[in-house]
C-alpha cells in the first residue's frame, strides 16, 4: 500500500476499539496483505501506546500534587461563611454525638 496514511482514522479507531466486527476485519486483512503495512501498523501502535502512557503520567503526577490541592481545598473552605453556634447549641450538639465523635467535629472548628 503506497498511503499507509489514508488508513490512519481506521487504525486509529481499531486501536481504540471503537469499529465494528466488519471494519476489524478490513484493518486485520490490511495489516496482513504485506510487511510494510505490517510495520507501519506497528509503528503506529507503539505510538498510540507511549500516548497512552504519557498520559497516565501526567494523571499520576497530576495528583501527586497534594500540597497545591490542600492549599486549594483551604481557600474553598475558608471562602465559605461559618455560621458560629451558640453555647445551647453547642451542648446539644454534645448531647446528640458520642463522646468518640464530638472532639472531633469541636477540634475541626476550634481552629
Amino acid at each position: 500500500m503506497k498511503n499507509n496514511n489514508q488508513y490512519d482514522e481506521l487504525l486509529t479507531r481499531y486501536l481504540s476499539n471503537e469499529v465494528d466486527a466488519k471494519e476489524a476485519k478490513t484493518v486485520e486483512s490490511w495489516i496482513e496483505a504485506s510487511h510494510e503495512n505490517h510495520r507501519y501498523f506497528e509503528r503506529l501502535k507503539n505510538a498510540w501506546q507511549m500516548v497512552a502512557v504519557k498520559n497516565a503520567l501526567d494523571y499520576v503526577l497530576d495528583e501527586m500534587n497534594v500540597d497545591e490541592k490542600w492549599k486549594g481545598f483551604k481557600q474553598t473552605v475558608q471562602s465559605k461563611k461559618v455560621n458560629k453556634i451558640s453555647g445551647s447549641e453547642q451542648e446539644q450538639f454534645d448531647s446528640t454525638y458520642s463522646a468518640e465523635q464530638a472532639p472531633v467535629w469541636k477540634s475541626n472548628f476550634e481552629n
